[in-house]
């Protein structure tokens, strides 16, 4: 039983993984386009890496 769960939840952080890198890669070659204003949190060095798979707060300061 926790030998599944275990391997169910690496088998979805893998996946999470693989849906960073590869929006990350479709943002380099602009396919995909951050409309947001330079001072969201999504604009953020490191934070870029989880633009568009965490697509919540978006908007910077109001």
């Amino acid at each position: 039983m926790v030998t599944t769960m275990s391997r169910a939840l690496r088998y979805l952080l893998a996946a999470y993984v693989g849906a960073v890198l590869a929006t990350k890669e479709l943002e380099r070659r602009a396919v995909l386009q951050c409309g947001c204003p330079s001072d969201c949190w999504c604009h953020r060095p490191g934070s870029s890496l989880f633009r568009w798979v965490l697509p919540i707060g978006h908007g910077g300061r109001a």
